[in-house]
């Protein structure tokens, strides 16, 4: 699928006019006005990815492994 198309798709399947894209769910699966908090994140996109077979040691975080290889700091400006 393409990300646009997924993107819109998730816009109108959750009700968002306007704030943040991803946004906070509580226990019982209710989407919130504030936005998903950063460090929960991290977690959501390294579970997500170890899913799809990426080893646990690719997974750094946001900005690492992203513009720079794996235990190397990000590149100037990232």
């Amino acid at each position: 699928m393409c990300p646009v198309t997924a993107y819109l798709q998730w816009l109108e399947v959750a009700g968002i006019a306007h704030g943040p894209v991803f946004r906070k769910l509580d226990r019982w699966g209710h989407l919130g006005d504030s936005a998903l908090n950063s460090n929960s994140l991290v977690g959501l996109l390294r579970r997500m990815l170890e899913r799809a077979g990426v080893p646990a040691a690719l997974c750094t975080g946001p900005r690492y492994g992203v513009a720079s290889p794996p235990g190397q700091p990000p590149m100037a400006g990232n």
